[in-house]
């Protein structure tokens, strides 16, 4: 330092801020010599746990599809079971329909005091009890 700048006590002062920033940049030039992988590298626990993350979040989405569509599957079979309930012995009967026309037939046209006539007209009785019950 120069007689002129010991009795200045501001350049004084300056050359110690540009000692402290002469040590800053020092710091800095050391940061250049980092990689940026090591400053950008992610903890490998922490990428595993957001890829279990993801993966329990993709499972979850599943569980719930699955249960939708057995929801579905099930509300499916019940409607298509009460349909058969319903409409299942509906052209079975229609084809049962022909016999019964042709027992009556049969009965109309036999002699009334046949026990064979008889058994016949108790038969067909029973059946349209049972299809109509």
């Amino acid at each position: 330092m120069s007689e002129s700048e010991a009795s200045n006590p501001d350049i004084v002062a300056g050359d110690e801020d540009e000692k402290e920033t002469m040590g800053a940049s020092i710091e800095a030039d050391d940061l250049d010599e980092i990689e940026l992988s090591e400053i950008t590298e992610v903890d490998p626990k922490d990428a595993r746990i957001q890829e279990l993350e993801r993966a329990v979040e993709d499972w979850r989405g599943r569980a719930y599809r699955a249960a939708a569509d057995l929801e579905n599957s099930r509300k499916r079979f019940q409607r298509e079971r009460d349909d058969l309930r319903k409409f299942g012995t509906e052209d079975l009967l229609k084809n049962l329909l022909s016999v019964v026309d042709n027992l009556e037939r049969a009965i109309g046209h036999a002699e009334s005091d046949n026990p064979l006539t008889e058994g016949v007209d108790l038969v067909l009785r029973q059946f349209v009890q049972i299809v109509a019950g």
